[in-house]
């Protein structure tokens, strides 16, 4: 995996003088933190001087939309000392109340926001989970044209900092002790 994990094990085998080779689903390295943290919180400048700076590193080869197999990996195994699994989370964590197939998941809701995605958002929205990646979210509802959002949890809020000073100063809302029972049309 070419996400942050597998981009660290890399660069440090490298400044070992180490030879490392990464082998990436995606058309890009980068992982999560390219595809879902906003750019407001990640300046795209200094992301892509980091990733040219990775990219330019001696002893590094990026191997690009390889879908890793059985058979590959096993060829992987026979033909380098080590293999290092580093392959993120690439399916959202989902609240199993009725109605849960209704709601667009934070993972899918910010790759679609960071990409060249035209979606378009409600003027409300509600943001299950009042967390620094909620606040995201709402940041990026904000952004997308939303004109309320609320963010609930069943506990109080674990947002902090940046990201929760940046949703209440686009008006964020947090609403605690909500329970989420049901979502409907």
């Amino acid at each position: 995996g070419g996400g942050p994990a597998g981009m660290n094990v890399a660069w440090q085998l490298a400044k070992a003088g180490v030879e490392a080779h990464i082998f990436e689903q995606d058309n890009k390295i980068g992982g999560k933190l390219g595809q879902v943290i906003p750019w407001e919180r990640l300046p795209q400048a200094i992301w892509d001087e980091e990733i040219k700076r990775f990219t330019e590193m001696e002893n590094i080869t990026i191997n690009l939309d390889v879908d890793m197999t059985k058979d590959k990996f096993s060829k992987l195994q026979k033909e380098f000392d080590y293999v290092v699994i580093a392959v993120g989370t690439h399916e959202p964590r989902r609240i199993p109340f009725p109605g849960h197939e209704k709601v667009l998941a934070a993972l899918d809701f910010l790759k679609n926001a960071k990409g060249d995605s035209t979606d378009t958002i409600g003027k409300e929205v509600v943001v299950i989970g009042a967390g620094n990646v909620g606040c995201d979210v709402a940041c990026e509802a904000y952004r997308l044209g939303a004109e309320k959002v609320t963010l609930v949890d069943i506990q109080k809020p674990l947002a902090f900092g940046k990201e929760k000073e940046a949703a209440e100063a686009l008006g964020a809302t947090f609403n605690w002790p909500v329970f989420t029972k049901e979502v409907t049309d």
